[in-house]
């Protein structure tokens, strides 16, 4: 067997090392999928994020449109992609994302800016007699807003970031770089027993990391009986066992596309709105205290 040098002189065999980096890439997929599972976003309504602010449950939250909270890979459990109404984003008791609409926020931001933009007019420049002003309509800021709504309720207000930093967000970019490096043992490795190259492709890209966790327990070299199989060529569809002649299928790329991204996508996106379904519901009256930005001469009620 072929051996490598490794750095402090000892000889390893060249199958050691290949466990250590299957192991590696394990690790790095479990983990991914840890950190996809407690982001993804679950959708609630606009009276249990209140009910959570009046028990304190939230401690930092993200203001920001429908569209900055969708889910990756397409799978999503909110029935919105606005992006020009207002959600929050928040980390629930159970450690699941929630993301909710706020309609009645959004009401209230629209209410402000037509009643204080009724005397907005300002008095006509002297260089421009025939232009009339208009002052900046007031913008009501939500994050103020739902601050100030918690210290109503008798709570310490959470801490408010922008979409994407919130706990765990960074992390997320573990799903690329795990993609990536798939992709590169996908073109300079030895080709899957189980697919093709089109099909290890697609698979890849299935929703939570399920192909290629697929890929890399069938095909381990852990796998004695994967191990005996020899690299099949571009064109195989059906590879032997040696020894007792048993067929492996490899499967193709529209094959995978199917199973792994069509159907997967699906059975996941029902999975999630059944979480979704099952997470306990409190619908609590919602009531605002609206805050507009500091910038403008809006007067708190």
């Amino acid at each position: 067997m072929t051996a490598l040098d490794t750095r402090v002189g000892r000889v390893v065999p060249v199958a050691a090392r290949l466990c250590v980096a299957w192991a590696a890439l394990l690790l790095l997929t479990i983990l991914s999928t840890l950190v996809l599972l407690v982001t993804t976003p679950f959708e609630a309504q606009e009276g249990e994020f209140i009910h959570a602010l009046r028990s304190g449950e939230v401690g930092s939250a993200a203001v920001g449109h429908s569209a900055d909270f969708a889910s990756d890979f397409g799978v999503s459990v909110t029935n919105t992609s606005a992006s020009d109404d207002i959600a929050v984003s928040w980390v629930g008791r159970f450690g699941f994302r929630r993301v909710a609409v706020l309609s009645n926020l959004l009401a209230v931001r629209d209410l402000v800016a037509a009643s204080d933009g009724e005397d907005a007019a300002v008095p006509t420049p002297v260089f421009d007699p025939s232009a009339p002003i208009v002052a900046p309509t007031p913008v009501l800021d939500p994050s103020a807003t739902i601050a100030a709504t918690a210290r109503s309720l008798g709570s310490t207000p959470p801490i408010m970031v922008e979409p994407g930093r919130l706990p765990l967000d960074r992390m997320k970019a573990l799903r690329p770089l795990l993609v990536t490096l798939m992709m590169v043992a996908l073109i300079v490795g030895p080709r899957p027993r189980r697919m093709s190259k089109a099909g290890a492709f697609w698979a890849y890209l299935a929703p939570f990391n399920l192909g290629i966790f697929y890929a890399l327990l069938r095909d381990s070299p852990w796998n004695r009986r994967m191990n005996l199989v020899p690299e099949p060529e571009a064109r195989d569809r059906v590879i032997s066992e040696p020894g007792v002649n048993k067929p492996i299928y490899r499967h193709s790329g529209w094959a995978m596309f199917v199973w792994s991204v069509l159907i997967s996508g699906i059975v996941f996106g029902l999975l999630l709105a059944a979480v979704s379904w099952a997470l306990p519901t409190h619908l609590d009256p919602v009531t605002w205290i609206p805050v507009n930005l500091p910038a403008n001469p809006f007067t708190n009620p």
